[in-house]
């Protein structure tokens, strides 16, 4: 049985909505969303760890699953992303992860630099180089742009399924989420494997301390926010 990129691009979905692991999103089956409504209960035999690590599910990926759920119908395999072998998992996603991240490098040079350089490639070369040969196309791109002098972005080819992993913690981490919870979603067992997160936390650090400032310094000043502070005793 083939299986059609559509499911690949699920799995990295599923990814980026839950931070997981490729092995653990890969081999997902649907008796571990069914322990509980809105949870992810990875058992401890599909954990790097070895531990039950249970994931709250976000709407993002509550509707991804609802979705799968729907297409999967009458379907017996177990797994949430099915294989090319009846009653497997799926294998392997890098086929339709190195055409996403040549898309989102091409997408940051349009927006850039190098906008020009693709606009001109695009209109030189015939629709199906652009899809079939997306690494070609940006080797393509590096070339014309080394040619015109133009120095372009570093973009996503250097980066791996694993890196979704890493933008979710980060995500959270520059919202202001504190590591220990970070690290429960990720189903980290050590502090320190989180830790490498908190440099994240000096820009919001940064925006509160300067909207803080802002505050006192304008005390008693005309047009200035007014602060009410509570002065009741504890």
């Amino acid at each position: 049985m083939h299986v059609p990129p559509a499911r690949r691009g699920d799995c990295l979905r599923w990814m980026m909505c839950t931070g997981c692991r490729p092995g653990e999103a890969m081999r997902a089956t649907w008796a571990q969303m069914d322990v509980e409504p809105g949870y992810w209960v990875k058992r401890s035999a599909h954990t790097k760890q070895r531990k039950t690590h249970k994931v709250p599910l976000s709407p993002p990926a509550l509707a991804l699953l609802s979705k799968l759920r729907e297409a999967r119908k009458d379907h017996k395999n177990p797994y949430v992303f099915p294989g090319q072998d009846q009653g497997d998992s799926l294998k392997a996603i890098n086929t339709v992860w190195y055409e996403v991240r040549a898309l989102a490098t091409l997408a940051i040079w349009k927006a850039g630099a190098g906008a020009q350089v693709v606009a001109d490639l695009e209109k030189r070369l015939p629709d199906t180089r652009l899809n079939e040969a997306t690494p070609r196309f940006i080797a393509d791109c590096r070339a014309e742009a080394e040619l015109r002098d133009i120095t372009l972005p570093v973009g996503m080819m250097d980066t791996r399924p694993y890196d979704l992993r890493h933008t979710l913690a980060s995500v959270g981490a520059s919202g202001g989420l504190s590591l220990p919870i970070i690290g429960r979603l990720l189903g980290h067992t050590q502090a320190r494997t989180t830790q490498r997160y908190a440099h994240l936390y000096d820009d919001p650090l940064k925006e509160a301390a300067t909207k803080i400032g802002t505050v006192i310094d304008n005390a008693g000043k005309a047009g200035a926010e007014i602060v009410t502070l509570n002065t009741r005793r504890s």
